[in-house]
């Protein structure tokens, strides 16, 4: 806190506590004070208040803007992995139809196969009979 005095008798009379200090001033002190801050003097120790508080503003404003950026840099590597594991299941489920498909193949082989062996089998049956 700044003290300005322009006379000695502006000395305040000091009052400590535990969490504060008092500065405290008689009618008359208060008074030239008052029309002091009219005037305005007295105004620096406001004005370096307001600095104070517009760097510590800008602080945090740069400390949000760095939590946005993160934010939205893990929003786009989320989306990435999502659409990386939805393009290795759409993989999957081509290679499980190529799979089906291949099975089928070789159940309709394996049925040609043994029809194809039953009239082998039949002929050959018949053929030993009519001999």
């Amino acid at each position: 806190m700044n003290c300005w005095s322009f006379s000695q008798e502006l000395k305040p009379t000091v009052y400590t506590t535990a969490s504060d200090t008092l500065f405290c001033f008689t009618t008359g002190q208060a008074r030239a004070l008052a029309m002091e801050i009219e005037k305005g003097g007295y105004c620096d120790s406001i004005s370096v208040e307001y600095q104070k508080k517009a760097i510590l503003q800008d602080s945090l404003i740069s400390v949000q803007d760095t939590a946005i950026f993160l934010m939205k840099s893990q929003i786009h590597n989320l989306n990435t992995a999502l659409q990386n594991k939805d393009n290795q299941a759409e993989g999957l489920f081509l290679q499980l139809e190529e799979y089906q498909q291949e099975i089928n193949k070789h159940k309709r082989d394996k049925a040609f196969l043994k029809t194809g062996l039953g009239i082998s089998i039949g002929v050959i049956g018949a053929i030993i009979i009519l001999n």
